[in-house]
C-alpha cells in the first residue's frame, strides 16, 4: 500500500513538473507546427487540377493552421497516382507534416486489386475535398471521331498515363461493355502531356477532368477544336447534360452497374488526405484548417481566377464515402475485376 502511494505521488509530481515546463497556455498542436515545413504531394506532374489544388492549399492553409507552418507542394507522378498513395501509406512521416492530394480512384483501385496498390484506404485520415470531379473523354475534331458511332466503328488512339490510371482503365472497360474501339497509347507523364499529344496528332483522344478543360485547355472546346463525347459519372453533369455517361453506353444492365460503380470515384474528386496513425489532435487541426480555408475569401478568389470548381466536403464525409465504396457486394467486385482485366 505504501508502494502504491509513493508511485502515485511520483506520477503526480512528474505531471506537475511537466506542466510547469510548458509555456503558459501552450497549445501542443501549435508547438508542433511552429517553424516546420510541411509537404503537400500530388501523384501527378506539376500541371493539371491535382497540382493546382496542391499549390493552392500549400499557399493558403498555413494561415489557418496553428503555428502557421510553411507548406511546399511536391510532385510525385507514377503508376496513375498509386506511387504517391503507396508512399503516403508506407513511407511518409505519420506526424501530420505530410499530406497528399489523392488520386480519386484510391478506393476503387483497392477493390480492383490494381497492381501496386499497397494500402488500406480505410486507414487514411481524410482531411477534406476541394471539389468533386467528372472525368471526360475528349476527341480531337479533325480526326472525324467526335461521335459515338465513330468510336464504335474505328480504332481510336487515346492517351494513357499508367495502367492504374482511369486514362487506361476506362477505355478498356468501354471496349468490353460498349463496343468501342479504343487503343490506349500509355506512358504519358501527365494530363498536360496527353493534351499536347492530342494536339500534335499522336493520339486521337484523351481522358481528363472537366475541371482541367475548364481551366488551362478551355479554348480547345470553345474554339471547336475538340469535343466532349463521354463523361464518367453516375449521372450527367448539368454543364454537359448532352453528353452520355459511360453507364448509359453499356449494352447490358449488369454492365451499367459496373460502370456506375467505377464512376463513383467522381465523388472523391480532388481531396486532401494524411497518412494513417497521425495523432488525433493534429488530424482535427488539419481538418479545421482545411474547412476554414475553403471559406477564406482570398482562397476562393484564387480558385475563381484559375477557373476551378469548388464544392467542398469534410474529412468525415470522405471517410464515409470510402467505407461505402469498399463495402460493395462481392459479385460486383469480382465482375468489375474481370472486366478491367479483360484484354
Amino acid at each position: 500500500m505504501q508502494y502504491r502511494r509513493s508511485a502515485l505521488s511520483f506520477l503526480a509530481v512528474g505531471a506537475v513538473s511537466f506542466a510547469a515546463a510548458m509555456p503558459a497556455g501552450a497549445n501542443p498542436v501549435e508547438e508542433f507546427y511552429r517553424g516546420k515545413t510541411l509537404v503537400v504531394a500530388m501523384g501527378s506532374g506539376p500541371v493539371g487540377t491535382y497540382a493546382i489544388y496542391a499549390q493552392l492549399i500549400a499557399e493558403h492553409l498555413p494561415r489557418h493552421l496553428p503555428g502557421n507552418p510553411k507548406i511546399i507542394a511536391q510532385s510525385m507522378p507514377g503508376a496513375g497516382g498509386l506511387r504517391a498513395v503507396n508512399h503516403l501509406y508506407n513511407v511518409a512521416p505519420k506526424d501530420g507534416s505530410y499530406m497528399l492530394v489523392v488520386v480519386q480512384t484510391v478506393a476503387t483501385d483497392q477493390i480492383l486489386q490494381r497492381d501496386g496498390a499497397k494500402y488500406d484506404a480505410r486507414r487514411f485520415n481524410y482531411i477534406g475535398r476541394f471539389a468533386d470531379n467528372t472525368p471526360i473523354t475528349v476527341v480531337w475534331n479533325a480526326t472525324g471521331l467526335a461521335s459515338l458511332d465513330a468510336l464504335r466503328q474505328r480504332e481510336v488512339m487515346t492517351a494513357g498515363t499508367g495502367a492504374a490510371s482511369p486514362t487506361d482503365i476506362w477505355p478498356k472497360l468501354l471496349n468490353t461493355i460498349a463496343g468501342t474501339k479504343f487503343k490506349v497509347i500509355s506512358g504519358y507523364k501527365s494530363i498536360d502531356d496527353s493534351a499536347l499529344a492530342m494536339q500534335r496528332g499522336e493520339v486521337h483522344a484523351m481522358i481528363g477532368s472537366l475541371a482541367f478543360f475548364r481551366s488551362g485547355f478551355a479554348p480547345l472546346i470553345r474554339e471547336g477544336k475538340a469535343s466532349i463525347v463521354i463523361q464518367y459519372a453516375i449521372s450527367r453533369h448539368p454543364d454537359i447534360a448532352d453528353v452520355p455517361t459511360a453507364g448509359e453506353l453499356a449494352t447490358k444492365p449488369e454492365d451499367r452497374i459496373i460502370a456506375d460503380f467505377m464512376a463513383s470515384s467522381s465523388d472523391m474528386g480532388r481531396s486532401l488526405i494524411a497518412p494513417p496513425d497521425v495523432p488525433a489532435e493534429r488530424v482535427t487541426a488539419l481538418r479545421s484548417a482545411f474547412d476554414a480555408t475553403m471559406k477564406d475569401p482570398e482562397f476562393r478568389r484564387d480558385v475563381e481566377r484559375r477557373g476551378l470548381e469548388l464544392n467542398p466536403a469534410t474529412g468525415e464525409d470522405l471517410q464515409r464515402l470510402v467505407e461505402k465504396t469498399l463495402s460493395v457486394s462481392p459479385d460486383v467486385m469480382e465482375r468489375a475485376r474481370k472486366l478491367i482485366n479483360t484484354d
